[in-house]
């Protein structure tokens, strides 16, 4: 194999196994950090979503325990007042969408909401929840059930115990959700991780719950068939890798929730969570083997042309005995040693030329040898100097006749402490035939110390006899001074590098310190964060509860009212506490404590309203055009007065006689100005009326609030009665 084909191969080899072995340790990094930033983000979403679900039983629970408040003490005794309690509460109906129920102690149905036939006495005392609720006397949340209704589909109840005035338990009020319906625990299985992942729920007994499978619902898995699934069954919360019950493999995380001891998993294929990291591998691949590929040629042209002058002079050399006239002269222009090799070479070859054979064959053994810069002689057996060439005094300071004259110069320039060297060596040579090559100092003439490489051999002629030895002095003191020089930059450099690695490590010490004080003191902001959010949720859940008490209040006094006007007013204070206690329950439901919906509020208020003043929704058409506006607490509650208002008197007021009509509410916003209208085309204002001189409640009260938000409020009777409010976004 030639030298270039060797020496290609050599450094291409080393190139790119350095670059294999980077482009896989790169990825083998870059491959663990995609996996777990894959998963510490999956076991986040499952997290946040466990927590929502929590949060929405709370919440139901606590609502259903504020209702049982205000129930009537003798609710127990009348069954139609028991169904009017139950039938005129939206709200519970909204989070309860499988009825609501008043049981007796008995576990027996008093009434049920909607009221469905046939059902009042029918005896569920066997139930889970009943049974609980009856020995603990306290709220519980029931585990998934067939329910006994006509649908048989999964639910859950929501119990919460009455008591009497002994403390004792005088019926159940419960309300039920059907797990198959669009509501915060049906829609878990409609819920996509990517294309084909999902979320399901399942309870520590392994009871299925919640599943996109419905067939699994109320259906218990085998231990064994899902790793992380039996994981999380013994405690476990986290993401891992495991084999579902399907053979499919899936990035699976789980996390257990508060409010019932049930487990929320998630299920992501794991062919759709390391897609990324399939593509990047294919990446690194081709662009590992393209860099390859590129570096193999690059290195190729390079060497080739390195080599080239090399390999021109090589076939000049070893076609020369054929060549003549100045075909012998070697054309090499580099500007390298061979360049100067061959410029030698060329004036060595035209000195020959003007000699004759003989002289050219004498005179060409002297030039290879002046041409070298080593000392070169030859002693004879008996020690005396047969040759020393011309460069001796250059190398030495020693002339050749001076080493002629006194042979032992030789031993006498050996520097001192290495004359033992040379004399083993000698000794060596003389009497065991080896000849090593060595490296030690001279002094010359001048007193300069240098180091020599030593070589030599012996000299036998065509009768075998010997004839002495030769040998050549090399000076090496350069290499010797650079690799001292080495040496000492490689001592002062290691030095170096274990002074500024001591720093490094300081520093490193001093940083993760400091990484940790951070993170402690993001952590310590984070979980004031979350116990101010849970303060401000109680704030706004407890005044909404204090405002459902006072509603009730007025409700209960209305009650025993028997002047219809003064029971009239009653039950307007009772609407428009409802309507501020309904602002504050909108933002402890939301995410955003700042801010309510008015879409969703809008609608609450309307059916509040029609459920306060039992008005014919059949007559009334409803045309509510709400944009996605939200207003923070200052704006929400006098804004949500004003809408109660208004709608209010459109609705005892627009349509006498259970007339028909249209009733539509429009609120927008243009840039910073927000327009309320409520519209009606019903019997219109008398004439000649002023809402500014009225000395109704009703709308001085909408002028006042109005003023609150810096806005304006008109009246128009076209064709029936218009109420336009207008008023801007609050600027600091």
């Amino acid at each position: 194999m030639k030298l270039k084909a060797k020496f290609t191969l050599i450094v291409s080899i080393f190139v790119i196994t350095m670059l294999a072995l980077t482009a896989f340790l790169a990825f083998s990094h870059y491959k663990k950090s995609i996996r777990e930033t894959i998963a510490q983000q999956q076991f986040r979403m499952i997290s946040i979503l466990a927590d929502e679900i929590d949060s929405k039983l709370l919440t139901a629970q606590q609502h259903l325990i504020a209702v049982a408040k205000t129930a009537p003490p003798d609710i127990m005794q009348h069954t139609e007042k028991a169904q009017a309690f139950l039938d005129n509460r939206p709200s519970l109906h909204t989070m309860f969408d499988n009825h609501l129920f008043l049981f007796t102690p008995s576990g027996k149905i008093f009434v049920e909401s909607p009221y469905t036939p046939g059902r009042r006495g029918f005896d569920l005392s066997f139930r889970e929840y009943i049974i609980n609720t009856l020995k603990t006397k306290k709220p519980c949340i029931s585990d998934p059930y067939v329910s006994s209704q006509p649908h048989k589909h999964p639910v859950i109840m929501l119990t919460v115990p009455l008591f009497d005035g002994r403390g004792k338990i005088k019926g159940i009020l419960t309300g039920s959700i059907d797990l198959m319906r669009d509501n915060f625990l049906g829609s878990i299985s409609t819920v996509k991780i990517g294309k084909t992942g999902y979320f399901y729920l399942t309870a520590a007994d392994r009871n299925m719950i919640m599943h996109p499978d419905r067939k699994k619902i109320l259906t218990k898995q085998a231990p064994g068939l899902n790793r992380l699934y039996d994981k999380a069954i013994e405690g476990f919360e986290g993401t891992g890798d495991t084999i579902t019950s399907y053979g499919i493999e899936m990035v699976s995380s789980s996390k257990r929730m508060k409010a019932k001891n049930w487990i929320l998993l998630a299920n992501d294929p794991s062919v759709e969570a390391y897609r990324p990291i399939r593509v990047a591998e294919q990446y690194f691949l081709a662009a590992t083997i393209t860099g390859i590929i590129a570096v193999f040629f690059i290195i190729s042209l390079i060497i080739r042309y390195l080599t080239k002058p090399l390999e021109l002079f090589t076939r000049h050399v070893e076609d020369l005995p054929q060549k003549t006239g100045g075909d012998r002269f070697l054309d090499i222009k580099a500007k390298d040693e061979i360049g100067t090799l061959s410029l030698a070479f060329n004036k060595m070859v035209t000195e020959i030329d003007k000699r004759s054979e003989l002289e050219r064959s004498e005179e060409l053994y002297r030039t290879v040898i002046q041409f070298a810069t080593d000392f070169v002689f030859w002693r004879a057996p008996d020690n005396k100097i047969i040759y020393v060439s011309e460069n001796c005094e250059k190398f030495c300071g020693y002339r050749e006749e001076e080493f002629y004259a006194s042979p032992e110069l030789l031993e006498r320039m050996i520097h001192p402490d290495d004359r033992t060297i040379w004399a083993e060596h000698t000794h060596d040579i003389s009497n065991k035939g080896i000849c090593e090559d060595l490296e030690l100092r001279i002094v010359t003439k001048s007193g300069q110390v240098r180091w020599i490489a030593h070589s030599c051999l012996p000299v036998y002629d065509r009768e075998g006899n010997y004839r002495g030895r030769r040998a050549s002095h090399r000076d090496i003191t350069g290499r010797k001074q650079v690799e001292e020089a080495l040496k000492k930059a490689h001592d002062e450099l290691e030095h170096r590098v274990e002074e500024r690695t001591a720093a490094l490590n300081a520093a490193n010490t001093a940083l993760t310190a400091e990484i940790t004080e951070r993170k402690k003191g993001e952590q310590e902001i984070e979980q004031s964060l979350k116990e101010k959010e849970a303060l401000l949720r109680e704030i706004h859940h407890r005044v909404k509860n204090n405002m459902a008490v006072v509603s009730s209040l007025l409700y209960l006094q209305s009650k025993k009212m028997e002047n219809a006007t003064v029971r009239s007013l009653f039950e307007e204070s009772q609407q428009r506490v409802r309507s501020m206690a309904l602002v504050h329950e909108k933002l402890y439901q939301t995410k955003d404590l700042s801010s309510v919906n008015f879409e969703d509020y809008i609608k609450s208020i309307i059916s509040e309203i029609i459920s306060l003043y039992r008005i014919d929704t059949g007559a009334i058409t409803m045309e509510i055009n709400v944009e996605d506006i939200e207003l923070d607490l200052e704006a929400a509650v006098p804004c949500g007065l004003i809408i109660n208002e208004l709608l209010t008197n459109a609705l005892k007021y627009a349509f006498p006689d259970n007339r028909s009509g249209v009733l539509s509410v429009h609120f927008t916003k243009a840039e910073d100005t927000y327009t309320l209208s409520i519209k009606d085309n019903g019997a219109g204002l008398p004439e000649g009326f002023d809402y500014k001189e009225t000395s109704t409640l009703g709308l001085r009260l909408v002028t006042v609030l109005t003023g609150q938000l810096r806005g304006t409020f008109q009246i128009k009777s076209d064709e029936g009665t218009e109420a336009i409010v207008t008023f801007k976004t609050k600027r600091d």
